[in-house]
Formats: C-alpha cells, structure tokens, sequence
C-alpha cells in the first residue's frame, strides 16, 4: 500500500506547492517587494513609468522577464496561526479598530488572534481594569504594594 501525499493548491490559479503561480494570479508575491504582485508599485519603478501608466504589451514583457530574472516567487502555503494559542487558520471575526487598539497592545496589532483568545485578553483586561477601580474607591490594603517599615 502506498501512500500519496496531496499538496496544497494556489486557491487562485491552481498551481501545486512549490510550483509557479499562473501568470495574473492574485496570490503571487512580487521578488523584489514581498507584496501581491498584481498591485505592487515596482513595476512602475523598475519600468520608469508613472503611477497611472497603463503598460503596454512591451512592458509587461519586460517586467515579466525582470520577474524571471530577479525568480518569481512559488507557491507555498503559509498558514495562518494565532498569536496566542497557535491555533492554525482560525476563523476571522471583525472588530472596530478603536476596540482592537483598546485591547491588543501596539506591537501586535498586526498579529492574528482567534476569537477564543481575542475574548479571553479582553476578559482579562477589563477583568484588571474593574478589580483596580475597586480596590482604589474601596480603599483595599490587599491591592497597594507593601510599605517598607523602616528600622529605628
């Protein structure tokens, strides 16, 4: 009995793993810029041409062979992880930015959490921030850091 392992597949073009994105497809990463080749700005700087210029069939030849040159970029499927739990591909859910930002410190703003683990920072958080607001109008001895006695 053999075993036959099934590689991943570009969800645009169909190529396997490891393989060459078709020509046009949406998932290919631009070589020089690391961004979605079908909207990157290098083809207007390695070009020499405006921002709105429209290429003709020359240019996107000779972007096409810079591509070549420079090695276009194959298909490998990097998935997605939380930041938190390491949970693979987990399902997306939206928030506004101003809650995102009140609850994701600045440096992982970026990152991907799943909602598990988005729930359970905010728990935590608000949890932290009521806990506090009691203690301060209760007066609690027990939350205040210790005095230092000093010795006489």
């Amino acid at each position: 009995m053999t075993t036959q392992t099934i590689l991943p597949t570009c969800r645009d073009c169909g190529v396997r793993e490891g393989e060459l994105h078709e020509p046009g497809c949406d998932t290919e990463r631009c070589p020089f810029c690391g961004t979605q080749l079908i909207c990157c700005p290098c083809w207007n700087e390695k070009l020499g041409l405006d921002k709105d210029a429209v290429l003709s069939d020359d240019q996107e030849d000779r972007f096409s062979e810079m591509l070549d040159a420079k090695g276009r970029v194959p298909y490998i499927r990097y998935p997605c992880l939380c930041r938190r739990c390491g949970a693979v591909n987990p399902k997306f859910f939206k928030v506004t930015y101003e809650e995102w930002a009140k609850y994701v410190q600045i440096d992982e703003r970026e990152s991907v959490l799943c909602l598990p683990c988005y729930a359970a920072i905010k728990n935590l958080i608000d949890l932290g921030v009521v806990r506090k607001r009691k203690s301060q109008r209760d007066g609690d001895e027990e939350s205040a850091p210790p005095s230092k006695k000093s010795k006489e």
